[in-house]
């Protein structure tokens, strides 16, 4: 994996009003990003209207222009509260790599709107992330992608958002808190939607500091590495597809569901690899094509039947591809491992620091 280069949420080329106004034009601008952005739409809807966000970019990209949330009354509040908790009653779900990066330039507001507008129950972006993929476009601030959230419509939808181990927790942790706390009903409507994805055990203590009311996964391409560095303080387990389909992914994937640890599995476009996580009952499928992955989901839920494949393809699968080998996927997260310990530092000395009992065992 490259070291980024832009420490920003949800960095990519993404939407500006210079970049919206020459869109209006264009067939291609998401349903969903038009109720989202004024300059899109040319008029406001009282059901889905957020102040507009900043047209430049500023010194500080956490700097958030709050979404206001027609709250009219009580019933109508606790109607979005329960739409938060029960979500879209989806047993597995899907959230969009990125947005729905298949469609959109990766980590742009068109990418997130269209992963909304697909059906998806999430999103997962980084908050150190380049991407160079046209069309080009400015830089989403962290507050954007809050306020589409907040839009009534995407009311249900998750952000998971993807930490990357360049950033200092003790900064980026605060940081995300105080732009959390410039919303209105942040605490019932925001925060319960929001999964804090870390690479690194050097950002659990922060997070438990900073964070203690955000869910933290883990994000790992090594199973022996969960189990040493993250299993007692994550919550749950954003995990590559390889390893969770061998012998050993099988009993992680059993002890999971005994501890009640959530597992999300990245990035599955593949018809069969979509098919295989819904047969093992994870929490979410990470994928680069959410509208098919939703398909999926909602084509099995009315017909069980769906989801099976021959023996042969079951039987298959494991050995179709050099990737699902142990030497492959293993050889990767070494080297995913040597690249998060030179940016970071050692997992080990994280250990060592922390031996003082000041914050959960690892």
């Amino acid at each position: 994996m490259p070291p980024p280069t832009m420490t920003r949420m949800a960095a990519s080329p993404a939407l500006s009003a210079t970049s919206m106004a020459t869109a209006r034009s264009s067939a291609d601008v998401s349903p969903a990003l038009t109720a989202f952005d004024p300059l899109t739409s040319r008029s406001s809807s009282t059901a889905t209207t957020v102040a507009s966000s900043p047209t430049a970019e500023k010194s500080d990209p956490f700097t958030l222009t709050a979404a206001a949330l027609p709250v009219a009354d009580d019933n109508w509040l606790e109607a979005l509260e329960l739409r938060v908790r029960n979500g879209q009653g989806r047993a597995v779900e899907t959230w969009g790599h990125r947005g729905a990066s298949a469609a959109y330039p990766e980590n742009t507001l068109a990418s997130f709107a269209k992963a909304c507008e697909d059906g998806a129950d999430g999103i997962e972006t980084g908050t150190n992330v380049r991407t160079l993929k046209a069309p080009h476009q400015p830089v989403p601030l962290f507050s954007q992608v809050l306020a589409l959230l907040m839009v009534p419509a995407n009311i249900h939808v998750k952000l998971n958002i993807d930490c990357k181990v360049e950033n200092d927790p003790d900064r980026l942790f605060p940081m995300i808190k105080a732009e959390l706390e410039k919303f209105d009903h942040w605490r019932t409507l925001l925060a319960p939607r929001l999964i804090l994805g870390i690479w690194h055990p050097k950002f659990i203590e922060p997070a438990q500091n900073h964070l203690p009311f955000l869910p933290r996964y883990a994000i790992c391409m090594s199973i022996p590495t969960v189990r040493e560095y993250f299993f007692t303080s994550c919550d749950g387990f954003s995990v590559c597809f390889p390893p969770l389909l061998s012998a050993e992914g099988a009993i992680f994937r059993a002890e999971c569901a005994k501890r009640g640890k959530k597992i999300a599995v990245w990035t599955v476009n593949d018809a069969e690899e979509m098919k295989e996580c819904l047969r093992w009952g994870v929490q979410a499928v990470i994928t680069d094509n959410p509208d098919v992955t939703v398909a999926l989901v909602d084509k099995v839920k009315k017909n069980p039947t769906a989801l099976l494949s021959s023996y042969l393809q079951q039987l298959v699968l494991p050995w179709s591809s050099i990737k699902y080998y142990s030497f492959k996927h293993r050889h990767e997260a070494q080297l995913e491992r040597d690249y998060l310990e030179r940016e970071g530092g050692t997992f080990h000395g994280v250990v060592e620091q922390r031996k003082d009992g000041s914050a959960l065992p690892i």
